[in-house]
Parts: C-alpha cells; sequence; structure tokens
C-alpha cells in the first residue's frame, strides 16, 4: 500500500485502509480512489476573564463529497470512531473521511484533523471540475465561563461578521473575542 492509503467505506482501520464492519458477509468492497487527502483545521482564540477551554464537540467544513459528486458539502465530524456525514443528509449517503484526531493546543487552541478520499469529479449540479479544497469551518466547543465557572455549549464560524464577541449564557461575562477569523483550514 505504500504511501497510497486507500479509503474503503469503514469504520475500522486495519493497515492503513478502513474497512466497512457493517458490510454483509461476500459483500463486494468499493474502493473509492485516490490517495487520501488531510485536512487540517485550527481554532485560535482570544478567550477573555479568565475562560478555559474543555472540550470539542463538533466540526462542520465545507468539502467535495466523492459519494454524491457535490462540491462544497458540508461535511460533519462529531468522534473519531464514526465517518463523517454529508449534508444535506437525505442527498448523500455518507462521506468519505474520517476525524482522525482533535485536540486542545496551548490552552487557546482547538485543533481537528481528518483524512478524507478524493478522486476528481465533476461537480454533478454546475459540471466543473472540482478541487480538494475547503472555504468554510464552523467548530463547536465547550467552554468553562471565567465569570460563573459554567460550562456552555459553543461555536464560531468563518464566516462570521467581525469583530465578534461570545458572551456566557448563564451571567455575561464575555468568553473570547474575535477581531479576525480566527479558523485556519489547510488541504494537502
Amino acid at each position: 500500500m505504500g504511501k497510497n492509503l486507500f479509503y474503503i467505506q469503514c469504520r475500522t482501520i486495519i493497515f492503513g485502509a478502513l474497512v466497512n464492519k457493517s458490510a454483509r458477509p461476500g459483500a463486494s468492497v468499493r474502493i473509492i480512489g485516490e490517495p487520501m487527502k488531510q485536512l487540517e483545521v485550527k481554532c485560535r482564540l482570544k478567550l477573555q476573564n479568565k475562560s478555559t477551554l474543555v472540550s470539542q464537540n463538533k466540526l462542520e467544513v465545507s468539502l467535495p463529497c466523492n459519494n454524491c459528486q457535490r462540491d462544497h458539502r458540508t461535511a460533519i465530524f462529531t468522534n473519531t470512531i464514526d465517518n463523517g456525514m454529508c449534508a444535506p443528509l437525505w442527498n448523500c449517503d455518507g462521506f468519505d473521511g474520517k476525524l482522525i484526531q482533535f485536540a486542545i493546543l496551548a490552552d487557546t487552541t482547538l485543533y481537528w484533523q481528518v483524512h478524507f478520499n478524493f478522486t476528481p469529479f465533476k461537480d454533478r449540479k454546475y459540471g466543473h471540475n472540482v478541487q480538494p479544497t475547503s472555504t468554510w469551518a464552523r467548530v463547536s466547543f465547550k467552554i468553562e465561563c471565567g465569570g460563573c465557572r459554567k460550562i456552555s455549549d459553543v461555536s464560531t464560524q468563518s464566516n462570521f461578521e467581525r469583530p465578534h464577541e461570545s458572551q456566557c449564557k448563564y451571567c455575561g461575562t464575555r468568553l473570547w473575542i474575535e477581531d479576525s477569523d480566527p479558523i485556519q483550514i489547510s488541504v494537502t
């Protein structure tokens, strides 16, 4: 397999390839394509009033989907066990990718790493050639308020109008501020 990792719609990692555990015995396995691509999303927040990042909940990011052959789909990742989902859910049977890693770095930066399959295709609706790029992300996470010490589920996204600030829904204390887009997206 070498440097070319192939994605097989999956749930378990075996020798760098993903295998679909839910496939019925004897079913043919469909290798979807080219080498895996890697998406990295970092979100550096300017925390205020001793607020603290607690954990991450969900990553939503625009990516091309090989299953439904559409560009700029919202791929949703909630854990490292299940494959991503492609929204709208009724138009697609899943996203060919998986959240590999997520972490809180240096107490102020959220980090996600996703591996996804990409085989070049033409967008099914608009007909243009699709590239493995991402232009938008929404990151969801838990934050502890420095004022009341309660934990809230919150999010930010790359297309918010800036400057932007978020306040605690319990006591009104400012949790973080955004002078510019805190989200960095890279696909390699």
